[in-house]
């Protein structure tokens, strides 16, 4: 139990240095952390995102959720019963863009973006947890 503890203390601190990353998810965007109630003390807690950082970061950041979470609900410990990591390549279409029209001496001009399609890397890591010991 205190190795459980201790990892978790040290993947916590090297979380902390990716303050910006650590966001609640918001809408569609796939990045940030979020959590499904599975029984009273048990959760399914996630943690996505596009940006261009490791597995094992990623996975920092879902315990670090997991930890404000188990504290939250007023639990002492949490453990985590199954770890799955996925990474998936979504493709994201940007239509044609075109801006306003504008006069000059050499007639009127339309500033145009042309359509493109990029590759988004998304990793997401989703941790069963239990939560036990009531505070």
């Amino acid at each position: 139990m205190n190795t459980v503890i201790l990892g978790t203390l040290i993947m916590l601190l090297s979380a902390c240095a990716n303050v910006e990353l650590y966001v609640p998810k918001e809408g569609d965007t796939p990045h940030g952390y979020y959590a499904q109630q599975i029984t009273p003390n048990s959760y399914l807690v996630s943690y996505e995102t596009y940006k261009p950082i490791t597995s094992e970061e990623v996975e920092s950041l879902a315990l670090r959720y997991a930890a404000e979470l188990t504290r939250e609900l007023k639990f002492g410990v949490f453990e985590v019963i199954h770890t799955d990591l996925e990474e998936n390549v979504d493709l994201v279409e940007s239509p044609e863009l075109r801006g306003t029209t504008y006069a000059s001496l050499h007639g009127s001009n339309t500033a145009v973006t042309p359509a493109y399609t990029r590759e988004v890397r998304v990793k997401r890591v989703t941790l069963e947890i239990l939560m036990s010991e009531p505070l």
